[in-house]
């Protein structure tokens, strides 16, 4: 059984180490209608969303968006405060390439229409927008592929984000035609956890503890 013992506390660090990753806050919108967080990681602060120039439309359990412009204009504003740091260590399990990212569940309806692609575009600012205007990028869905659902991701591992600050989102309904109504759901900013440096010296033990009781055995 003692051999089993370094493995197991390699093993366990390891878990800890790569932990997955926190949902800082989320939307899901109860009924369809309900703008607050549902949701909010210990030690964050978030709004409830307001929208600006978008209508609610009748979806179920999504929030139900219509009388987007075919320009970025009109869009759903939140605001997130804590304390981040995208840049540290990057989790290669459970986000690839991504320290945290904004996403959501989301559907076009475009009924009978056959519009252009209409899209969501995600900008964010640290300071209300005043003069930090970022562009996260734009996710659409071909029209011809009316109610697929779809879950875009929204990097945030970018933007050189350490210590307490205030994230402002605004994310955009985009049409280029007549048809422009969309739905989303579950709407979160997550983070990975990230490792102390404690952490990988307690590692690096673990696995040297198993060497050389391999070394021994041998």
């Amino acid at each position: 059984m003692n051999k089993f013992i370094p493995l197991l506390f390699a093993s366990t660090l390891w878990a800890v180490a790569w932990t997955p990753a926190a949902i800082l806050v989320e939307y899901d919108f109860g009924a369809g209608n309900d703008l607050a967080p549902s949701t909010t990681e210990p030690g964050f602060t978030s709004e409830s969303i307001v929208l600006n120039g978008l209508s609610l439309d009748s979806r179920g359990s999504r929030l139900g968006l219509t009388r987007a412009a075919s320009s970025p204009t009109d869009y759903i504003s939140f605001s997130l405060a804590g304390n981040f740091d995208f840049e540290s260590v990057v989790d290669p399990i459970n986000s690839p390439g991504q320290a945290g990212f904004l996403t959501f569940n989301t559907q076009f309806h475009n009924g009978s229409r056959t519009p252009a692609t209409n899209y969501w575009q995600v900008r964010v600012s640290t300071d209300d927008f005043v003069s930090s205007n970022i562009d996260l990028g734009t996710a659409g869905v071909d029209p011809s592929q009316s109610g697929v659902v779809s879950d875009p991701v929204f990097d945030l591992s970018g933007l050189g984000l350490s210590g307490n600050q205030t994230l402002d989102f605004r994310v955009y309904l985009v049409r280029s035609a007549t048809w422009n109504d969309a739905s989303m759901d579950n709407l979160q900013i997550q983070a990975n956890a990230i490792p102390e440096p404690s952490t990988f010296a307690l590692i690096g033990i673990a696995l040297g503890s198993v060497l050389l009781f391999r070394r021994r055995k041998s």
